[in-house]
């Protein structure tokens, strides 16, 4: 079915125009004109740094900077403001922010876009709305309908009809009249003629006393079977998408017909099927048809029970909280894709008081999604207030375990530390082992931050021996942990051994791209005994699996340039050295202590062997890479025919006839980093095929 962008051009031209010469352009009208569709055409068709928020997921103002700020992927920096760090992002430079539907926070739209506005000089605002802002210089476009020939050719191709009679075109010319030329309209219109026929379409509309678009939306309503009806109106309770499964739970229809008629209401317009990180099936919904379908759910009296089944579904999301000592990255994606359910779900508890306890559940797990994100200050406040609501919860020690993690990574440590001992005694009063020693980690970790080596020793110790009957990969954990602490006080060859224990049963059970602490733990423990080649081998390949681990990309960065001023490349290394610290305080990421002063120790040898101006340079440099600019200068210098010992191993078993499975038990890693090797070995040797790598390690080491 196609859905391409139909008439327009006129606006489009006319808001690129007024954007050239105004800073701020309000794009005006009525709800189900198109704003939204030309706003996302804008951005399509821009070659300008544009960046599109969307507001609707929101209700409160109070969080419309710290909304900005995180969909523009801006982490915190302790001390500053959602509005600070926005600004501090785009200040210097060419910049488009496109805010959509406005209408609803129009006063705290104006405040905000009015600060912007006059703190970076360079930015250009453009907002939809259904009015104007009413701030100085604003320009507005006026959204009207459609002409009738393009709402007619519009119709046409949303109905897939080809050709057409006369008197097909005149009865089409009619449905579009009526509906005064409004798009959504149209389109919703246009589904149903698919369906059934235009002239039936007309007959349809003819009924009706009013044709605006609420009357549009309630014709095709009507025209829905009692399925259909039931799930659009129980997922207008989700805001800014749901998924499959989210629909099944909270529509309450059987898994079998649930995903066939949310195919139906997206053929029809009424929803519209969209990607997802993962490749999975997610669904969202126009603005308008959700506030329609919403005020549907309440008129049914559904509305109470559908918040309640929506709830059990998100809480269905939190066991891994619960049950696992070692959280999956799987769970990270998870949250991070629902944020905004989540968001929307904690306020409607603490509005209405409902199930306190789920609340604190839930807050605990948004609050993880929010750090993961880099928003640690909105979780902090989030988690402090909930937690001052309801002071007794059996999942009280579950958030107090990201409140700790928060303290600690914004410079709380004793603070943390405390927070986390809480955790620890309530989970154990309530029986609660997994959470305990969830919590007994967190207390290691706040340790480490205060630099309390023995002590936190002592903490993973008792840890790894509670969780030994539990499962290999909650031992392997905080074996690894524990190896991180080893390392951060000097103990290397201690640290070491943990590792031994504890790596292969990571690549056992998780996938490559959750290998990234574990792996950066390795390079560390190796720079400290002075093994740069295999630290690098470590670093590198950290990079490769983490993908959207931004957590653990500072620390890659710093260790390649602990390794590039031992090399004897100190430019090299203050580049790398500032890069980090600026991702770093984006990410709201104090150092760990022992690896912190070795990065700073490092840091010193190369400014003194550089003159001031070209530390300087390299300083600058640094600090104003993006991170796609910086993993290309990381691995810029990475394409010479020398193989790590890793890679020659691989190779090694390869020549022995081994396959990536064998290989793979062999050296005890993950079948993928096998081929990634592999991969990269033929990269560097110009060779594409096994049989000419196999003959080059014959003829180099046989």
């Amino acid at each position: 079915m196609t859905n391409t962008f139909v008439g327009r051009e006129h606006e489009i031209s006319l808001l690129r125009s007024t954007m050239r010469n105004s800073r701020l352009t309000s794009l005006v009208g009525p709800g189900g004109v198109g704003k939204t569709r030309i706003a996302r055409e804008l951005v399509a068709r821009s070659t300008q740094d544009i960046r599109i928020v969307e507001l609707h997921p929101i209700r409160s103002g109070k969080v419309l900077p710290d909304f900005v700020a995180a969909t523009l992927g801006l982490p915190e920096k302790a001390g500053e403001t959602a509005l600070s760090a926005i600004v501090a992002e785009i200040e210097r430079r060419r910049f488009v922010l496109v805010l959509d539907n406005c209408e609803h926070l129009a006063e705290e739209c104006s405040v905000l876009v009015g600060e912007l506005l006059r703190r970076c000089r360079k930015l250009h605002v453009v907002v939809t709305s259904r009015e104007p802002l009413s701030v100085p210089g604003e320009v507005v476009v006026r959204l009207g309908p459609l002409p009738t020939d393009v709402a007619v050719r519009l119709f046409t191709e949303r109905a897939g009809l080809t050709e057409l009679t006369e008197h097909e075109r005149a009865v089409i010319s009619r449905i579009c009249e009526n509906v005064e030329g409004l798009p959504l309209a149209v389109e919703l219109a246009a589904r149903r003629a698919r369906a059934t026929c235009v002239r039936e379409v007309a007959v349809g509309l003819s009924d009706l006393l009013h044709h605006d678009l609420a009357a549009t939306i309630e014709w095709s309503y009507q025209l829905l079977s009692d399925a259909e009806r039931t799930v659009l109106r129980r997922v207008s309770l989700l805001v800014n998408g749901f998924s499959l499964n989210a629909a099944t739970a909270i529509s309450s229809v059987s898994p079998d017909e649930t995903l066939p008629i949310l195919l139906r209401l997206a053929a029809k317009s009424l929803i519209e099927r969209t990607g997802s990180a993962d490749d999975s099936i997610r669904f969202r919904m126009p603005e308008p048809i959700r506030v329609f379908a919403r005020e549907k759910l309440r008129a049914a009296g559904e509305e109470l029970g559908v918040w309640h089944r929506t709830l059990d579904w998100l809480v269905g999301l939190t066991p891994p909280l619960l049950n696992e000592v070692h959280t999956p990255g799987g769970l990270n994606r998870t949250l991070d894709a629902e944020r905004d359910n989540l968001f929307a779900a904690t306020q409607w508890m603490s509005a209405t008081g409902e199930r306190p306890d789920d609340r604190v559940l839930l807050s605990a797990a948004l609050a993880r999604s929010l750090q993961l994100f880099g928003r640690v200050t909105a979780s902090l406040h989030m988690l402090e207030q909930v937690l001052a609501e309801v002071p007794d919860s059996p999942y009280l020690a579950v958030a107090l375990i990201p409140l700790s993690w928060g303290l600690c990574n914004t410079g709380r440590r004793t603070a943390a530390v405390e927070v986390a001992a809480r955790a620890v005694r309530l989970a154990g009063e309530h029986g609660h082992l997994v959470v305990q020693l969830r919590a007994l980690n967190q207390v290691g970790c706040a340790l480490i931050g205060e630099g309390r080596f023995v002590t936190g020793e002592a903490v993973y110790r008792r840890a790894i021996r509670l969780a030994k009957p539990l499962s290999p990969m909650a031992v392997a954990m905080l074996r690894h942990n524990c190896a991180w602490l080893l390392s951060s006080a000097g103990d290397h060859e201690r640290a070491a051994e943990l590792l031994e224990l504890a790596l292969p049963v990571y690549r056992e059970h998780l996938p490559d791209r959750d290998l990234a602490h574990p792996l950066h733990t390795a390079a560390a423990v190796d720079l400290g005994l002075g093994r740069f080649a295999e630290a690098r081998e470590w670093l590198l390949e950290t990079l490769r699996v983490a993908g959207d681990n931004r957590m653990a990309f500072p620390n890659v960065v710093e260790g390649l340039g602990y390794i590039a001023e031992h090399e004897g490349d100190p430019r090299r290394a203050l580049v790398l050295f500032a890069a980090a610290d600026a991702f770093r305080t984006r990410m709201q990421r104090v150092h760990a202590t022992g690896w912190g002063k070795r990065i700073q120790d490092s840091a010193a040898r190369a400014q003194a062997q550089v003159s001031r101006k070209d530390c300087l340079a390299a300083q600058r440099r640094g600090r104003r890479m993006s991170e796609d600019a910086l993993r290309a200068y990381l691995v810029a210098d990475t394409g010479d025919r020398t193989l790590t010992t890793r890679e020659l191993e691989v190779v090694r078993c390869l020549a022995d006839g081994d396959g990536n499975q064998e290989i793979a038990r062999n050296l005890g890693m993950a079948a993928r980093t096998v081929s990634s090797h592999l991969e990269r070995v033929k990269e560097k040797l110009g060779i594409y095929d096994r049989t000419s790598l196999q003959q080059w390690y014959l003829v180099e080491h046989g």
